[in-house]
């Protein structure tokens, strides 16, 4: 075949153009050369390559022989119509972004040769439906595999030994994962969004377990901790809404799963780090983990028992299927007085969780943000006399409410504390001065149709509170 070359002099390196054919198709491949070490490295071109690519393990410049070894970073970034690419088993290296966002390319095997894939290499490669790893391969890197969405299985080889951060998150379709027992590390994210994951084997060679590695894989019903393992982060099996079996192996020394609690226990510190639909809080934790039980959706009660001292951050956010919320009468810290079902922070009167069966007690000053968020069964609720500030996204989303009423001692109503409550179709304020709103208090409440009442008089101040005026059907109320 006839071969054309144009090269540039760079140092040690030449860029060139040569030809090789594919299924009779005339495919131009550009290169770098390392002339120290007679290697080539394929790079991208002037043009995106498409169709089927065939890559050859030797390239021949000004008469000498260099070996393909190297794909280098970005070398096929966005050749959105390459269909399919065999790599030769002189390759040793796949660069940062090599493949990534190859939208059409189906299955790719790597060969045993390759040693090292970079960071991104395969990553939005939404049509890829299988991959074949080489056997030599010690890591999975970041974002190698991120939202290869059709990814439907994979085998990890024996010699991996860490699955980075976001390896595979967003694979919606990946079902089977085998992973090896070589494995050691397993990354922040490096499943999140998995949701045809249904089990997941964790081996005994993994000692660490990063933040949410298996978030939002909402088919995932069960997960078994190994002794192995000395690390696991927060949120490790948030959102992951059909989980119904925790267990931690009863050999491990750093965690636990003490009486058959359905949750995972950092041992040293008696923090629940991370639960489920079926978890049973045990007396001794004196710690609930930031988003330990975050969008349980399928939770239906929780008891607080009197050990516990700390609640993190959004420790029961988004679990909307709760009935019933209660605190053990010894706790210190927590209460649930008057049977309320809702999650109370005794010293300042706070109610941070409640349900749809909630009845906010006399006496609180301050509903917290999320406290709310997402119970869409919730369809009234009554705002007694003594709260002053209801937080940022306190209530967002609770469609199941078509009015609310606000006492004269509500002062503040924080962003978003009604965002997205679309059926609400009344709110009375009882204050003659406006409580302070901002423009996502009541976003997408329809302020045409809903009716605003305020108290007789004031009717001018809220045509002047910023916010309040975006109302139109106001009305006076009559003393």
């Amino acid at each position: 075949m006839m071969k054309t070359f144009i090269y540039i002099q760079l140092a040690l390196f030449v860029s060139s153009i040569v030809s090789c054919n594919t299924r009779g198709d005339d495919v131009v491949i550009y290169y770098h050369y390392d002339k120290n070490k007679k290697e080539a490295e394929v790079i991208a071109g002037e043009k995106k390559y498409s169709g089927d690519l065939v890559i050859p393990s030797t390239t021949t410049l000004n008469d000498t022989v260099y070996l393909v070894t190297r794909i280098g970073k970005s070398a096929f970034d966005f050749c959105t119509d390459l269909t399919s690419v065999e790599i030769p088993g002189s390759v040793t290296y796949i660069g940062v972004r090599a493949f990534a966002d190859c939208r059409q390319l189906t299955t790719i095997e790597i060969p045993n040769s390759v040693k090292y894939i970079a960071e991104q290499a395969f990553q939005r490669c939404k049509g890829l439906t299988s991959a074949t790893l080489p056997n030599k391969l010690k890591s999975i890197n970041c974002v190698t595999f991120n939202e290869c969405v059709h990814l439907a299985s994979i085998e990890i080889p024996q010699s991996v030994t860490s699955i980075e951060d976001f390896a595979f998150g967003h694979c919606y379709y990946l079902s089977t994962v085998v992973l090896p027992d070589s494995l050691e590390s397993i990354g922040e994210e490096a499943f999140g969004r998995c949701y045809s994951l249904t089990s997941i084997q964790i081996p005994q060679s993994v000692k660490t377990i990063g933040f949410a590695a298996f978030c939002l894989c909402v088919k995932l019903d069960s997960i078994f901790i190994p002794s192995s393992v000395t690390y696991i982060g927060n949120s490790v099996v948030e959102c992951c809404l059909n989980l119904a079996s925790i267990e931690v192996d009863a050999n491990n020394t750093n965690y636990d799963s003490r009486d058959s609690c359905n949750a995972i226990i950092e041992t040293s510190t008696n923090t629940l780090i991370s639960g489920c639909q079926n978890t049973v809080i045990p007396q001794g934790i004196t710690t609930i983990a930031n988003d330990a039980f975050y969008y349980c959706s399928y939770l239906a009660s929780v008891v607080i028992p009197q050990s516990v001292t700390t609640i993190g951050r959004n420790a029961f956010t988004g679990c909307s299927g709760l009935t019933s919320i209660k605190v053990d009468p010894g706790n210190a810290h927590y209460d649930s007085r008057d049977d309320c079902n809702a999650l109370i922070e005794t010293s300042n009167n706070k109610l941070i969780v409640g349900c749809r069966n909630t009845v906010i007690p006399q006496g609180i000053t301050h509903i917290a943000e999320d406290a709310f968020r997402d119970c869409t069964e919730l369809t009234s609720i009554e705002i007694p006399m003594g709260v002053t500030k209801i937080g940022w996204c306190s209530f967002i989303r609770c469609t199941g409410l078509t009015s609310i009423n606000f006492p004269s001692s509500v002062t503040t109503i924080e962003s978003s504390a009604f965002k997205d409550c679309t059926n609400i179709t009344s709110i009375k304020v009882e204050g003659v001065n406006p409580p302070t709103i901002d423009k996502s208090t009541f976003e997408n409440i329809d302020k045409k149709v809903c009716v605003l009442h305020i108290p007789k008089g004031s009717k001018e101040a809220y045509r002047n509170a910023q916010h309040w005026n975006e109302f139109q059907n106001v009305v006076e109320m009559v003393e």
